[in-house]
């Protein structure tokens, strides 16, 4: 889970590619499960076709994200569920959840680990700046410690900086969760209250809009179409603004409306657009976590900090003598990757 980040998109259906198979390849563990969209007896066409019973929604890794599955997972010995979806038989399957016994694991894992890739090169420099000065203070022997009370103060301002940094980025992570599970229930929603009142037709139609918003969504989320301001009259017939699909679903549902309706499908209806402003309103949320970073003075600050600490530890520990090096580079290993896990969830998508 530290590997990979938070928050993503969801699919509807195996007919459409995943926009982040090719920029996220290493989705890693999926941290929760949620119930699959009420689907109906009857096939849709077009996007919105999906067998009855064979979609499972789950909240992946990094971009915790939504995707159908058609097959469950597979045995512990062969890849950790970690994720509680359903069973074959209805019911809700308990996930494995990481423990301290699995620790030989991680181990075997560390290799390839995405967030030692992201601070290789600044681990490196650490590494080989360490080497340096043991390879001066075995020859010369100038090389002196500097005092402890300096050390202890910046280990304390570190601890802090690092701490709040994190606990920040992790609070976004904690609004883009709830985002996708507002967005998803909204959705779930729409789909229950359509079924009351709408005819089959209808529900062709809206299910063949709702198919193309998960893609969509995961696009605009990226960077991609409808995002960074893009006007909606620039999008071509592949390139759809999610709002976009939302808005002429509420448009579609405001037209099935007769003259000769009854009050109870008027209440419906009112309903329906009301989960149609929640999932609009979700959105922007998003878009807002994407678009307003955490601020950059902060983040730049803690980063320089954290440099200037792991410089000075070569001579802080220089007579652990032939060791040094090593404590040094476990140490700016541990260091590092704390500061890079609070970057890496900063952008839950």
């Amino acid at each position: 889970f530290f590997c990979e980040r938070g928050i993503g998109v969801f699919s509807m259906s195996s007919r459409l590619r995943n926009p982040f198979a090719a920029a996220w390849p290493n989705i890693a563990n999926t941290i929760n499960s949620l119930e699959s969209l009420p689907t109906r007896k009857k096939e849709t066409k077009g996007f919105g076709r999906n067998e009855p019973g064979s979609s499972k929604w789950q909240l992946c890794g990094r971009c915790c994200s939504f995707a159908i599955l058609g097959t469950p997972f597979v045995k512990r010995s062969v890849l950790r569920r970690s994720v509680a979806v359903p069973e074959s038989d209805g019911t809700l399957g308990v996930p494995e959840r990481y423990s301290s016994e699995d620790w030989s694991e991680h181990i075997r894992n560390f290799p390839f680990s995405v967030i030692l890739k992201r601070i290789r090169s600044h681990l490196a420099f650490n590494a080989l700046f360490a080497l340096c000065i043991h390879v001066f203070n075995f020859f010369t022997g100038l090389v002196r410690p500097p005092p402890l009370a300096l050390l202890s103060a910046c280990s304390t301002a570190l601890g802090l900086l690092l701490v709040f940094r994190t606990t920040a980025a992790y609070e976004r992570w904690c609004a883009g969760y709830r985002c996708v599970r507002e967005t998803k229930q909204h959705l779930q929603q729409l789909r229950r209250l359509a079924r009351l009142w709408m005819s089959e037709e209808d529900l062709e139609w809206m299910d063949g809009q709702l198919a193309t918003f998960p893609a969509y969504l995961g696009t605009f989320l990226g960077g991609g179409v409808g995002a960074r301001g893009k006007s909606w009259a620039l999008l071509g017939e592949m390139e759809r603004d999610p709002r976009d699909i939302l808005v002429t679903c509420g448009e579609g549902i405001y037209k099935c409306l007769r003259p000769d309706s009854p009050t109870s499908a008027l209440y419906v209806e009112d309903r329906m657009q009301g989960h149609i402003t929640g999932a609009l309103s979700s959105i922007e949320e998003m878009a807002q976590i994407v678009t307003v970073p955490v601020s950059q003075e902060y983040s730049r600050h803690t980063s320089r900090f954290l440099t200037v600490y792991v410089l000075i530890l070569p001579f802080a520990l220089i007579e652990l003598g032939h060791l040094m090096p090593v404590a040094v580079t476990v140490t700016a290993w541990a260091l590092l990757s704390i500061e890079e896990i609070g970057h890496t969830l900063e952008d839950p998508f």
